[in-house]
């Protein structure tokens, strides 16, 4: 099955954490997708959590925007004191990572 570029922005991202895990990095991180148990619409792609922080990503594409139900699961979050972030690419991830953990 061939990969959506969204799937390529997602392996990039957990890629880099599997990187940093291994360097010692306090870090994990659960894909959530369609076919699994579970699956409800609207949550993120990804579940991490890094030196204790919940931190929800959503991936996206250059072009992307969040369904309604996506926005519905972003505003639960913040009302919530979850952290969420929408994310496009491995870098970006790796900034906005970096913001939560130095706030």
């Amino acid at each position: 099955m061939a990969q959506t570029p969204e799937d390529k922005i997602k392996k990039h991202i957990t890629d880099y954490i599997d990187v940093l895990e291994k360097k010692g990095c306090p870090i994990t991180w659960e894909r959530r997708d369609a076919s699994g148990l579970g699956y409800r619409k609207g949550r993120c792609d990804l579940f991490v959590v890094y030196n204790g922080l919940h931190i929800e990503v959503e991936v996206k594409t250059k072009t992307g925007l969040l369904s309604s139900m996506q926005e519905t699961w972003q505003r639960y979050c913040q009302a919530h004191s979850i952290n969420h972030i929408v994310v496009r690419s491995r870098e970006e991830f790796a900034k906005e990572l970096g913001k939560i953990t130095s706030s």
